[in-house]
């Protein structure tokens, strides 16, 4: 049996980007787009989606979003390079969840490597038998074609189609880079479109009860990385602050979600960190400089503390 389908269906608990993809993760993952080389054969440009898994319980993965529907005919793909070598534990696989689907009634099929070769790109061939099913007409089945699961599912509807990485406890920790998904009409490579948006800058505040504070904020969730994934760039988002308002510092130590509004022009971003050595959730909400404006925040914490104003100093850039 593929130990993969013993594990955790990855649901979307920290959401990131929208449009082509939505990144979740486990809080200690990582999930982004980055610039990597070498590019898989075909891939039209430098973007990757990155996926670390520190430790053994995490997860880390992609949701692909405006594809729900019929199923395609033809089978899905993807490319993925591995910087460990070893059993797959069947990560990272792509999962088509189906519209008789339930808690305890799972109806899905997923197409995922039994193994992985450090330091090349695999492409993993949706016309291959490397589908794993679940539910339907036809129970646990494993390593079949797509045709043969599809039956499965006669009638059905596909809900929902993600790309999920969850076997660190097998051969962690590690990074998968994917790369070139086709699904149906869909061919992800980039974050072109997806609202892959950074988020900098900072400066003084004051709320409209006359609190001063301040903030700078360093989110850049289209980070590169490195050749062969040694770089890590990425890691640099924070959002710190010396006087939240209150006179306790903040600084942050994960980012867990990074949502752009483009309607408003602001970004959310929630995590978790410090205030004066006390472990915080935080909330940090940031409204871009500029049309007249001299751009806004709004932090809230964990802790009960929370505060908003307009920037008296310095500014706020979304791009």
């Amino acid at each position: 049996m593929v130990g993969a389908l013993a594990m955790l269906f990855a649901v979307p608990a920290y959401a990131d980007g929208a449009g082509t993809v939505t990144f979740f993760k486990s809080p200690g993952a990582d999930a982004r787009w980055v610039h990597f080389s070498p590019p898989p054969p075909g891939d039209p440009d430098t973007w990757s989606i990155k996926l670390t898994l520190p430790t053994a319980s995490d997860y880390a993965g992609a949701d692909l979003n405006g594809v729900a529907g019929p199923p395609p005919s033809t089978p899905p793909s993807f490319d993925f390079y591995s910087t460990v070598t070893g059993a797959s534990g069947g990560s990272p696989r792509l999962v088509m969840v189906f519209s008789d689907n339930t808690s305890t009634s799972p109806s899905d099929m997923s197409l995922r490597p039994l193994s992985w070769t450090s330091g090349t790109w695999t492409h993993e061939d949706g016309a291959s038998t490397d589908w794993d099913n679940r539910g339907g007409t036809c129970g646990f089945l494993y390593e079949q074609s797509y045709s043969v699961e599809m039956a499965c599912h006669a009638g059905k509807t596909v809900t929902d189609v993600f790309v999920v990485t969850d076997s660190a406890w097998l051969a962690g920790p590690y990074t998968h880079y994917i790369d070139n998904i086709a699904y149906g009409s869909a061919f992800i490579t980039s974050p072109e479109e997806s609202g892959c948006r950074e988020g900098d800058g900072g400066g003084d505040f004051q709320d409209q009860n006359g609190h001063h504070g301040n903030v700078q904020m360093d989110n850049d969730s289209c980070e590169e990385s490195g050749h062969g994934g040694n770089g890590d760039s990425g890691q640099g988002d924070r959002v710190d602050s010396s006087d939240r308002g209150d006179g306790k510092d903040f600084h942050s130590s994960s980012i867990q979600s990074s949502n752009y509004d483009a309607s408003a022009n602001t970004m959310t971003i929630t995590g978790l960190g410090t205030s004066n050595g006390i472990p915080v959730a935080f909330t940090l909400v940031a409204l871009e400089t500029g049309n007249g404006g001299p751009g806004w925040v709004s932090m809230v914490f964990s802790d009960g503390y929370a505060i908003a104003g307009d920037l008296l100093d310095g500014s706020i850039t979304l791009n």
